[in-house]
């Protein structure tokens, strides 16, 4: 009956594809094809399927930084400035001078990995630290405050043997930051 008003019509088959034929305006016909396996999804459940995402990628997020932040760190205790020097030493460092240094007494928190160790103070503490690197390491190669106070983004290197290795000292927004760089090569 299709045919004979001119109009073609389409099979429509048993195959895990689909098709529908629906007449449009002026007689034309209208296929519409849907891919294997799609499904129908109410807006609803596609909603709640979102926000069950969100909310797991914002849990999973969040143990992962509570994990990364409480990792490995160990609290420090007593002299930061003593403890500095120990590790440049062990690393193969020679400070200038080891005598009349003055003691940094603060709060800090540590981390040794393979590239050396990781020293976070707080943020009001590089100056301190920055004088007794100065005094420790006179005469050392050291390149050298860059940066301002103002804008909190100091950053002064010291170079602790002629085998490499070195202790970087930055302030960030948040904390001081003492890096003791193993020479390349050494082991922990």
């Amino acid at each position: 009956m299709l045919a004979s008003k001119g109009m073609q019509s389409c099979p429509i088959d048993d195959a895990p594809n689909f098709s529908a034929e629906r007449m449009a305006a002026g007689g034309t016909s209208l296929h519409i094809r849907a891919l294997a396996g799609r499904r129908h999804r109410s807006p609803l459940r596609s909603a709640a399927l979102s926000i069950m995402r969100i909310y797991a990628l914002i849990l999973v997020s969040a143990l992962a930084m509570i994990g990364c932040a409480t990792e490995h760190y160990t609290t420090g205790r007593g002299d930061v400035g003593q403890f500095i020097l120990q590790q440049a030493i062990r690393y193969g460092g020679g400070p200038t001078t080891t005598n009349g240094l003055p003691a940094v007494i603060s709060g800090w928190r540590y981390l040794e990995d393979e590239h050396g160790m990781q020293i976070h103070l707080p943020q009001h503490e590089y100056s301190r630290i920055e004088g007794f690197l100065n005094r420790a390491f006179a005469g050392k190669p050291q390149f050298g405050p860059s940066g301002s106070a103002e804008s909190r983004t100091r950053i002064h290197e010291y170079r602790i043997s002629q085998k490499g290795g070195g202790i970087q000292l930055s302030e960030q927004e948040s904390d001081t930051l003492v890096l003791v760089i193993r020479p390349f090569g050494a082991s922990r």
